[in-house]
């Protein structure tokens, strides 16, 4: 018994020890996600991954920096590609890679305006189109009733 208490206090100790110092270093690899809401002041390039330029948007959010909040998208090209449109005054939910020293990265993004939503890039950050600008990643999710490309479902004129 006597042996047990010590070893449990030193294990106690060391693993308290472990946590104190790991946590510094895994803090600097670790990127934070944040959701954002808020409509889209300005429109914008910007030199983004892989020397290709990103759609650059700017969020008017409620307790962000005057001029808006800078989100980055995708390049133009991969958007035309999955029929994602965004438009100044559109209505956007983020979930963004927080950057203090730049744009934030978009992961997801969901424009209610144009009844869309598109994953942009993996939850480690990574784009989901090739260097090349072309898209790699699934099929964008449109509001009920329409494709792919916005285009309606098919069923008739609505009512």
């Amino acid at each position: 018994m006597r042996t047990f208490v010590p070893r449990c206090r030193f294990l106690a100790c060391l693993s308290v020890l472990l946590v104190v110092c790991a946590s510094p270093l895994l803090a600097k690899n670790s990127v934070s996600l944040r959701t954002v809401e808020g409509r889209v002041l300005t429109l914008d390039r910007y030199q983004g991954e892989g020397d290709l330029e990103v759609v650059l948007a700017r969020l008017d959010v409620a307790g962000g920096p005057e001029g808006g909040m800078p989100i980055l998208l995708a390049p133009e090209s991969v958007c035309d590609q999955i029929g994602f449109r965004i438009e100044e005054g559109d209505r956007l939910r983020a979930r963004v890679f927080v950057s203090t020293d730049g744009p934030s990265r978009v992961q997801k993004v969901q424009n209610f305006t144009q009844g869309t939503m598109v994953r942009m890039r993996t939850l480690h950050s990574t784009p989901l189109w090739s260097t090349a600008g072309s898209w790699q990643g699934g099929p964008i999710r449109t509001a009920r009733g329409h494709d792919q490309a916005g285009r309606g479902s098919g069923k008739g004129p609505p009512r």
